[in-house]
C-alpha cells in the first residue's frame, strides 16, 4: 500500500483530443486561471494531474492533463 506523500511511476499516453492546460494558482486567494498548454509544457519534474481512462496493463490514457502552478 502506498501513502499519500509516495512517489511512484505510471505510464501515459495522450492522443490527438487530449487538452493540456496550466493553472495558475494564486497561493494567497486560492483564485485559479486556467491557460491553455501543450504537452511541450510538461517538463521532467512537472506537477500534473491526468484524466482519463486506465488501460488494462497499468497504462493511464489521458483525456486531459492539468498542470499546476503556484504564484
Amino acid at each position: 500500500s502506498r501513502g499519500l506523500g509516495d512517489v511512484y511511476k505510471r505510464q501515459v499516453s495522450y492522443g490527438e483530443d487530449c487538452t493540456f492546460q496550466i493553472a495558475n494558482i494564486n497561493s494567497s486567494t486560492g483564485a485559479v486561471e486556467l491557460e491553455t498548454a501543450t504537452a511541450s509544457n510538461v517538463k521532467k519534474s512537472t506537477s500534473v494531474y491526468v484524466y482519463g481512462e486506465t488501460q488494462d496493463d497499468g497504462e493511464i490514457h489521458a483525456t486531459k492533463v492539468l498542470i499546476t502552478r503556484f504564484n
